[in-house]
């Protein structure tokens, strides 16, 4: 059976290679849009150009997370899915990943699992990092996978610098 572990851009893992057989990485990108132009946060970004058009720029800018579609196409990539999004708290990301997940699993056989990482950046490279981890060194069936990456998720905390 094959692996998937996906995360958000806010995950800052792009090149990542998981070294668990049979087992892919992606990630569905944020988008930021500055002036009604539309940037996505993918390996393609030119963040140097991205911060130059942030700060000529006088309106406010936004983001917005992907979007079901986008999380549905990733979902189909493999048998057994791990996704792993920004916190449920910063952005709809894990919303649109919960909905998505319903939505592929209606059309067949797809084990599908959404982890709120109630974090950005760091821990979500970290959870992806573990999670790679643990495929590679055990045989886990999907639900000890999701009980694993679960039990590390709630167990890990960002420190805040007072």
């Amino acid at each position: 059976m094959s692996w998937a572990i996906i995360a958000d851009s806010s995950c800052n893992l792009r090149d990542f290679h998981p070294t668990a057989p049979n087992t892919t990485y992606r990630f569905a990108p944020l988008k930021i849009n500055i002036a009604g132009v539309e940037y996505a946060d993918d390996e393609h970004l030119d963040v140097d150009e991205l911060n130059k058009k942030v700060a000529e720029e006088s309106s406010a800018s936004s983001s917005s997370c992907p979007s079901v579609g986008e999380w549905a196409e990733l979902f189909r990539s493999a048998d057994n899915v791990i996704a792993i999004t920004i916190s449920a708290n910063l952005s709809g990301s894990y919303e649109a990943a919960i909905m998505a997940q319903s939505m592929v699993q209606e059309e067949g056989d797809r084990n599908i699992f959404v982890v709120n990482s109630r974090a950005a950046g760091g821990k979500l490279e970290l959870l992806v990092e573990e999670l790679d981890r643990y495929l590679t060194n055990n045989q886990p069936s999907f639900s000890e996978a999701c009980a694993y990456i679960t039990k590390i998720e709630q167990n890990s905390r960002v420190l805040q610098r007072i």
